[in-house]
C-alpha cells in the first residue's frame, strides 16, 4: 500500500514512512506504507475491501505495533470505531467525554472542555443525556466529541456512517414544523394531489395476471388490478404479502428483505386532571417550540415529555415513556388482553393501544422515584399505549444489519425485478438518514426519481439529498 500527498507544510501533522504490518504467518497487511498529510483539515482514506485501511488508522492510533517503518505524528491521535458502542463506556453523555479529557484540568475546565465538545457535534446540553436513549447517529457524534475532547491534533474515522455523519449532521439544516403531527403530512399529501385513499384495509396477496397485479385486501371480495405497484411498507408488513410467482423473487425475500433489524419502541401517554409536574419544576427545556421539556433515566421508562405549559388545575397529557430496545421489553410484558381501562384517547377499534393498571401504575412509581417528595405525582386519569412491534409495523425503526453495504441494498430493494414494474421505499430501507421521517422521504424521492422520472420538489433543501446514492 502506497499514498503520498504533496508537501505543503515544514512539520507535517502525521508522516508514515516504509511501514509494515502483518498477521502471524500470512501476508503482510501492509508493505512498504507510506503516507504525509500536509496540514490540517479532513482526509480521507480510500480503498477496497482488505486493503489495510483499519489496520493502518490503528497503527497510527497505537493500538498496533509495526513490524517496520516508523510513524511521525505531531500531534495526539484520537480513533473513532465504526461502531460507537465498542467505546462509549459510561451511563451519561457527559461522564464518557470524562474519561477523554487530558490530565491537568481543575473542574472547571472539565466541565467547559465537555460543554464545548457536545455544542460542536450538535449535542448541546446533554451531558447528563443517558447514552442508550440516544439513535445511532447521536452516539456515531458523541464518539466524535470524545475525540474532540481529548484535544487531540489527529483523529481518525472509520467508514461509511462516520464519514456521512461529517458532511450532513454537522451543518445548518432546514427545519419544518408540522403543527399538527406527523400524519398531517400524508394526509395534506392526498389532498393536495387529489389522489384517493382507502385506510384499514392490509394487503395479503400480491399475484401477476398478464401484464397487470392483482392486489387482494383484507375484507375484500374483489381484488384491485394495477399496472404498477409501490410498496411503502416496513420489512415486517411487506414479509406478512403472500406474493405469486413472478412477482419477487424468494431470494429477494430471504436476503434482501431481511437485511435490516427491527428495532422495537414503545409510548405510553398518561391524562391528569391536574398537572403536578409545575411544582416539580420537571424536565429540561428542549428548545422545541412549544415549550416541550424533557426529562431521562435509567429507569425502564427511559424519557419523559411535558408538553406546553398547563395552568394548574387543566387536564393535561405526559409521554411518560419512551422507551426502545431492551427497555421496551419491560412494557411489554405489562400487558395484559384481559382487562383494559376505560379510555377517552382510545376508540373500540383501537384496542391495541389500551393501557392496563399494572402498566400505569409501574409508570407512576418510576414517576415518584425520579420526582421525589415534596413533589406528589397524581393519578392518572387516563392513558395510552402504543407498541410499534405489534404487526404491521414489526419495529418502531430499523437498521442495517452489520457487513451489509446498504448503498447497494437500499438501490435493489428500490426495484428489485427490473422487469417487474414493483417498487419499495421507506424508512427501513433508506440511506440516509434511516431511522427517521426524512429517510422515509428521502428513499420515496430516489425512488420515485430513479424510475418515475420525477423531479424533487422545491420545497425540498435539505443537503442530506445530496448524499442519497
Amino acid at each position: 500500500m502506497s499514498a503520498w500527498a504533496p508537501s505543503g507544510a515544514v512539520e507535517p501533522p502525521l508522516e508514515i514512512e516504509g511501514l509494515r504490518f502483518g498477521w502471524g504467518e500470512g501476508a503482510p497487511a501492509l508493505r512498504d506504507c507510506r503516507l504525509r498529510i500536509p496540514g490540517p483539515g479532513l482526509w480521507m482514506l480510500v480503498g477496497s475491501n482488505g486493503s489495510g485501511k483499519s489496520t493502518l488508522l490503528r497503527l497510527i492510533a497505537g493500538l498496533l505495533t509495526p513490524t517496520a517503518g516508523h510513524i511521525t505524528c505531531q500531534g495526539r491521535p484520537a480513533l473513532v470505531f465504526q461502531n460507537p458502542d465498542h467505546q462509549l463506556l459510561l451511563p451519561s453523555c457527559g461522564s464518557d467525554l470524562q474519561l477523554a479529557l487530558p490530565e491537568g484540568l481543575d473542574d472547571a475546565a472539565r466541565a467547559a472542555r465537555v460543554a464545548s465538545a457536545l455544542a460542536q457535534v450538535g449535542l448541546a446540553g446533554l451531558q447528563q443525556r443517558p447514552i442508550h436513549t440516544l439513535s445511532g447517529g447521536q452516539k456515531q457524534r458523541l464518539a466524535i466529541a470524545g475525540a474532540l475532547a481529548s484535544a487531540a491534533t489527529l483523529r481518525n474515522a472509520n467508514a461509511y456512517d462516520t464519514i456521512w455523519t461529517l458532511l450532513h449532521e454537522f451543518q445548518p439544516q432546514a427545519l419544518f414544523l408540522l403543527e399538527e403531527g406527523y400524519q398531517k403530512l400524508p394526509e395534506e399529501l392526498l389532498t393536495q394531489s387529489g389522489v384517493r385513499a382507502s385506510l384499514q384495509h392490509r394487503l395479503t396477496r400480491s399475484e401477476k395476471v398478464g401484464a397487470d397485479y392483482e392486489l387482494h385486501f383484507d375484507g375484500q371480495a374483489k381484488p384491485i388490478v394495477a399496472r404498477k405497484i409501490i410498496l411503502a411498507l416496513p420489512r415486517a408488513a411487506l414479509e406478512a404479502i403472500e406474493f405469486g410467482d413472478g412477482v419477487l423473487a424468494p431470494s429477494f425475500i430471504s436476503d434482501e428483505l431481511t437485511s435490516v433489524l427491527q428495532v422495537p419502541a414503545c409510548k405510553l401517554f398518561l391524562v391528569y386532571d391536574d398537572p403536578w409536574w409545575i411544582d416539580a419544576d420537571a424536565g429540561k427545556d428542549s428548545g422545541a417550540l412549544g415549550g416541550l421539556r424533557i426529562s431521562s433515566t435509567d429507569l425502564p421508562m427511559r424519557l419523559c415529555f411535558f408538553f406546553g405549559a398547563p395552568n394548574k388545575g387543566d387536564r393535561s397529557v405526559i409521554l411518560a415513556t419512551y422507551a426502545d430496545d431492551v427497555a421496551a421489553s419491560f412494557w411489554k410484558g405489562l400487558r395484559s388482553s384481559d382487562y383494559c381501562r376505560r379510555s377517552e384517547l382510545v376508540s373500540s377499534e383501537d384496542a391495541i393501544l389500551c393501557a392496563p393498571d399494572a402498566m400505569i401504575e409501574a409508570a407512576e412509581r418510576q414517576l415518584s422515584a425520579m420526582f421525589p417528595l415534596p413533589t406528589e405525582v397524581g393519578k392518572a386519569v387516563d392513558a395510552a399505549f402504543c407498541d410499534w412491534s405489534d404487526a404491521p409495523f414489526g419495529a418502531a425503526w430499523h437498521a442495517w444489519k452489520a457487513y451489509k453495504k446498504s448503498w447497494e441494498v437500499a438501490e435493489r430493494v428500490r426495484r428489485p425485478d427490473p422487469a417487474q414494474h414493483l417498487y419499495i421505499c421507506g424508512e427501513a430501507y433508506s440511506t440516509p438518514p434511516q431511522g427517521w421521517v426524512e429517510g422515509a422521504i428521502n428513499s420515496a424521492e430516489a425512488m420515485l426519481a430513479a424510475h418515475f422520472k420525477l423531479g424533487r420538489p422545491d420545497w425540498v433543501s435539505d443537503s442530506a439529498y445530496e448524499f442519497e446514492i
